[in-house]
């Protein structure tokens, strides 16, 4: 799921995202399609909140997959 404001719901409610959607809200920041607003609060309400091994995991999925 690319990174969207529905995501940013989640994330602000204190959800966490599973692997494959951090994978893909990154790997979409990562392609250049994300408004910066956007990822801005994204980055906002992760370091508010805090990164799950799952989501971090993810993350480091997606950017091995862009490099």
């Amino acid at each position: 799921m690319p990174l969207d404001v529905a995501t940013l719901g989640r994330l602000v409610g204190g959800e966490f995202l599973t692997r494959a959607e951090a994978h893909d809200a990154l790997h979409s920041i990562l392609d250049g399609v994300v408004d910066p607003l956007v990822i801005a609060s994204f980055l906002t309400a992760m370091a508010q909140r805090g990164e799950s091994v799952e989501e971090m995991a993810g993350f480091v999925d997606a950017m091995m997959a862009a490099s």
